[in-house]
């Protein structure tokens, strides 16, 4: 399993590269927190790339897991 970061998810879109993620032969997971920085806060930003962000969730190329688990 693979955790990610909102820094790496903002640079691969930066760069648009997000799409590499699907080539990832393992579960790629997040926080919610994440989700709320790159997507909702950057979606109410007016950033391109918090849409692209989104795409990948809603593909579920990234799925968010509870902090607590952790």
């Amino acid at each position: 399993m693979a955790i990610i970061d909102s820094s790496a998810l903002i640079s691969f879109a930066k760069i648009r590269k997000l799409d590499i993620l699907k080539l990832l032969k393992t579960k790629i997971t997040t926080i919610n927190d994440v989700y709320e920085e790159c997507v909702e806060k950057g979606i109410d930003l007016g950033y391109h790339d918090a849409l692209e962000i989104k795409r990948i969730f809603d593909e579920k190329i990234i799925s968010i897991e509870d902090s607590k688990d952790y």
